[in-house]
Formats: structure tokens, sequence, C-alpha cells
């Protein structure tokens, strides 16, 4: 028998030529699956450009963008890792915020190199109290005219005082004045250093026998820390000086230092000016220095 397939003339017999006709129908069959193949092969590879080409030019966002949800979208978004660091970096808010800077509570300042100087020259005859001061107990009989010069006078019928200036954050410093006194039976006159209060700090000055004297008094208990016999001249102004460096504390008279003590029961206070309950003294020329 003779059929044609594919413009060609095959003698076979029947079961070759049976199956030499399925073969042509199956090659014809073929032919629009693998049209389909390949125009879907085409969009899934353009598909896959596009998302390589999307994903690069994402991740090439300038400052101030972030991959992924938007703020708007998920404003309570959990922190993210960064892609170069792993470090945690909070998502960025819809709007940001105003920064409000307050200002700070000023530093403490510390307290001034100790300075003081006071001859009463500015204060008028009669001033009670001299401007600067303030007086911690006792009476004074204020500013007068002594020798042509200006004087603080405490008369002998005043009880013990003190007049105190400085401030309570000096620790280390010298203070001095020139003293003029009768030193009568128990009398004191001088000056005080780190002083708290009446009751509380350290004295040097002249007193009883003629000695110059270094006290501490604390909780008004009066405790002599060193004593030195001097020769005064009761018409005379005389330096007391008591200089304080940490625990080393030295009473001077005119310029020599002839009590040294040590103690720390007090590390910083004011100056004052001392004297004791019937001590009749003078007072000018106050110093202190650092």
């Amino acid at each position: 028998m003779h059929r044609e397939f594919n413009s060609q003339v095959v003698d076979t017999p029947p079961p070759h030529r049976a199956r030499y006709g399925q073969l042509e129908r199956s090659s014809r069959r073929l032919m629009p699956l693998r049209t389909v193949a390949l125009v879907t092969a085409v969009f899934a590879i353009g598909v896959l450009v596009g998302l390589v080409y999307n994903s690069r030019f994402s991740g090439q966002l300038g400052p101030g963008h972030q991959l992924g949800a938007t703020p708007a979208e998920s404003p309570t978004a959990s922190p993210t890792a960064s892609p170069t660091t792993g470090a945690t970096q909070p998502s960025l808010p819809a709007s940001t915020p105003k920064v409000v800077r307050r200002p700070s509570a000023p530093a403490s300042a510390p307290a001034s190199r100790p300075a003081f100087a006071d001859d009463f020259a500015a204060d008028p005859v009669g001033a009670n109290l001299p401007s600067g001061w303030h007086a911690g107990d006792g009476q004074w009989d204020g500013v007068v005219n002594s020798g042509g010069t200006h004087q603080l006078r405490h008369s002998a019928a005043a009880g013990a005082s003190h007049l105190w200036a400085g401030s309570a954050q000096w620790s280390d410093y010298s203070v001095s004045a020139d003293v003029t006194t009768g030193l009568l039976g128990l009398g004191f006159a001088g000056v005080s250093g780190r002083y708290q209060d009446p009751a509380n700090g350290y004295e040097c000055g002249v007193g009883l026998g003629s000695q110059l004297q270094l006290w501490l008094v604390k909780d008004g208990v009066r405790t002599l820390l060193g004593a030195s016999g001097v020769s005064l001249d009761l018409t005379a102004h005389h330096a007391v000086a008591l200089d304080l460096r940490g625990g080393r504390l030295t009473c001077s008279l005119d310029g020599a230092p002839l009590v040294h003590a040590t103690d720390s029961t007090f590390g910083s206070g004011r100056f004052a000016l001392v004297t004791s309950a019937g001590e009749a003294a003078e007072f000018g020329n106050v110093r202190v220095s650092g």
C-alpha cells in the first residue's frame, strides 16, 4: 500500500505505516508547545532582569532613605539591622520632631581665690557695722578716728565679740590685722580663721601674760594649741596673722611665725576679728590672701 508522508513515498508494511503516521502527528502537536515554552522563558527572564535592576537601584538611595516599609506605613516598626555593620538602626519617624534644648543648670562655680583688704577708710566715723562685715556676737563701738586713721574699736565694757567676712568655702589662706590692745587681766584680741560661728573656728592673737596664742574653739570649748611669750609695746599696732594650709596652722606676730600646730577639725570657713569680754582693742589694715 502506498501513502504520502511529508511529500515522500514510503513503502512499508502496515505496522510501520501506522507508527510513522503517529510520529508525524506528534511532531505537529509539539510545535505550539515549544512556542509557548519559549515565550514563557523570555517573559521569566524579563521579570528576573527587572527585579535585579530594581534591587540595585533601591540599594543606591541617597542619605535619609531606607529600604523596606516607609515610616508612614509602619510608624511603630521594629528596628532594622544595618546591611553593612549589622547594628540595629531605629526606623525614622514620619516627621522629625524639633529638638528643644533646655539650658542646663549652671555648674557650681569653684570658690574664688581668697582676697580681701579693708582699712576702714571708706567707712565714716561712727559707722557700726563697717560695710561688708557681719556681727557674729557681742557689741562694737564702730569706726573711730585714732591717730589720723580709721580703726574699728571694741571697748573694755563690751562682751566677747566676733565680726566676720569672707566665704565659707575658703580653705587655705592667711588672715592678718593690725591690733592695738590694752591686754587687761584675761584679755585676748586677734583674728579667727575658718570661722564657722562664735563657738567654732581657729583663733590667733595676743593675750594674757603678753603671749601670742593659737586656739581651737569647738562647740564653745577653747583648747590652747600653742603659745609663745612676746614683748609688746601696748601703745603701738602689732600685726597678728594666722596662716592655714591643710592641717598646718601657723600663728605669727609682726611677721615672725612663732606658734605652729597641726589640726584638721575645720577644713574651710570665713575669717573674723575677735576679742574677749572686757578687752579694749582697735583693729585696722585687715588683709586676706590665698
